[in-house]
């Protein structure tokens, strides 16, 4: 592994070298959805999906075109902290790859009739996600963890986007001034310090803080057409800013990754509850959260709860056999998504705006040197937050 960073005045480049004849770029900026007010609520999702639609030099036809037709791939994704656009591609045409996504960063058009389209797109995600269930309840349980506005979906709503226009999203766009380049794939620093002067940018802006108050709370929803219970737990766990992120993501692992996992050894293949049941983790720099899910028969919702919560207790008796299983888990994902060049270049970006992008390489020492005593320390939650869906 060969890792170099560089700055170029507003241009961050953190680069990863690799020998394959492929390059993933990832050019992002330090903030999204998060940073919203309520009334806004959206409009940093709007400007990402507005930032594919057309530019000065390209129209959205053109800019697919230019990265998919030499067999790359592109996209965007709005997170709480960070909003970040990537290409995929042969790493031959990084110039190609780091022009195309200058061009949207910079020099998109907001061109109203754009707009109006667009808006229709998003009221077509944010029907999507209503539609399926998982989606669903775990952005409904994000507003029993956060009070308003950062509890909101990213997505926002019908009332919300159909207040944001040209003047708004520019207004947003104007907080693009300083930006991370982050490459993975074969090529050199020499040549990246010369492609992000494309994205050279005089503009200094004073990006609005995020707003982030936790809370606790429960929420039971029916609906009309379904056929299972849809359960989501949450907890507040520690940020990525935090050395015990690597502590919780070893509950994590125990709790719910995988069939060997002790949520779906109970409540899947002892009591035949769910066919989905699993955890994860989301977290940035100022927030962490642990998420529960589990697809359960639509009247054994209340058993299955109770069971999700006896798991969590039983984190209090796990063995040193059990977590040197998941160290060794973990560390065995770490180097197999280690070798896909998009998740490597994610994995930067994230730990960059957190400890630092150096940190990603420290990942295995770092599960490594988590002890018994620091799981059950960490999981020893105080309360939680719920978000039930049910069968009408």
């Amino acid at each position: 592994m060969e890792f170099q960073r560089a700055k170029f005045e507003n241009v961050k480049i953190l680069f990863e070298r690799r020998e394959l004849p492929l390059v993933t770029i990832m050019i992002a900026v330090p903030f999204g959805s998060g940073y919203e007010s309520e009334k806004e609520k959206g409009i940093a999702h709007f400007v990402e999906h507005m930032l594919f639609k057309g530019t000065s030099k390209r129209n959205a036809k053109q800019i697919a075109t230019a990265i998919e037709k030499v067999g790359g791939e592109m996209n965007g994704h709005t997170a709480e902290e960070i909003t970040f656009y990537y290409a995929k591609l042969p790493s031959k045409h990084l110039d190609r790859g780091i022009n195309v996504l200058a061009d949207m960063l910079l020099n998109p058009k907001f061109k109203p009739e754009e707009i109006k389209k667009e808006r229709g797109v998003i009221f077509s995600e944010i029907a999507r996600q209503h539609d399926s269930p998982i989606s669903y309840v775990i952005d409904k349980l994000k507003e029993q963890l956060y009070k308003k506005p950062f509890g909101l979906s990213a997505l926002g709503t019908k009332d919300t986007l159909n207040k944001i226009g040209k003047k708004e999203l520019c207004m947003w766009h104007s907080y693009y001034s300083n930006f991370l380049l982050v490459v993975v794939g074969k090529t050199d620093m020499e040549t990246l310090q010369q492609l992000a002067k494309t994205l050279t940018r005089k503009r200094k802006a004073i990006i609005p803080k995020p707003q982030i108050n936790k809370r606790f709370g429960e929420a039971v929803e029916k609906r009309a057409g379904i056929d299972q219970s849809h359960i989501a737990l949450g907890f507040h766990v520690p940020t990525l800013l935090e050395k015990q992120r690597y502590a919780i993501e070893i509950a994590n692992c125990i709790l719910g990754i995988g069939m060997s996992s002790k949520l779906f050894t109970e409540i899947r293949e002892k009591k035949a509850l769910a066919y989905t049941i699993f955890s994860f983790l989301d977290q940035e720099k100022s927030y962490g959260n642990l998420y529960i899910y589990g697809g359960i028969q639509k009247d054994k919702a209340r058993e299955a709860k109770e069971l999700i919560l006896k798991e969590i207790k039983k984190l209090q008796q796990i063995k040193s056999r059990e977590v040197e299983q998941a160290k060794e888990q973990l560390i065995g994902y770490y180097n197999i998504n280690n070798e896909k060049s998009d998740v490597a270049a994610l994995n930067l970006l994230y730990n960059e705006i957190a400890m630092g992008a150096e940190e990603y390489y420290a990942y295995p020492e770092r599960i490594a040197a988590v002890k018994l005593k620091e799981i059950k320390k960490i999981t020893k939650f105080k309360n939680y937050s719920s978000f039930i869906l049910l069968p009408k």
